[in-house]
């Protein structure tokens, strides 16, 4: 089985529950500085993923996570799951959805889609 380069992408949606639109912005800003340092130290660990980046709306909380990884096309997406979600749970986020309950502080992830493409 042949090693690739594969982009992945993944959208989801950054949840604050009862917390003020000004109180959730300045908590999904934190929190996202806090993401892409936790992405940045694992890409370090991982020569397998490489460039991690995130982007987002702060207003809607919508996030986008990208990355790039080399491994059969078959294991990408385990892989990246793996480290994206690692990354959020480092950084103090949490994926009810991917079978974790929401923590404390109630920040959540709520996948939207995910998408593979061949470079």
């Amino acid at each position: 089985m042949s090693t690739t380069l594969v982009a992945f992408r993944l959208a989801t949606r950054l949840d604050l529950p009862g917390a003020t639109a000004l109180g959730r912005r300045v908590a999904f800003e934190v929190h996202l500085d806090q993401l892409m340092e936790a992405l940045l130290a694992q890409e370090q660990a991982d020569p397998l993923v490489t460039d991690p980046d995130v982007s987002a709306n702060l207003e809607t909380g919508a996030v986008e996570i990208h990355c790039y990884v080399a491994l059969p096309f078959d294991q990408v997406v385990a892989r990246a799951d793996s480290f994206i979600r690692t990354a959020i749970h480092t950084a103090g986020g949490h994926t009810p959805d991917w079978g974790d309950d929401a923590g404390p502080d109630g920040l959540e992830y709520r996948h939207e889609s995910s998408e593979l493409v061949r470079t």
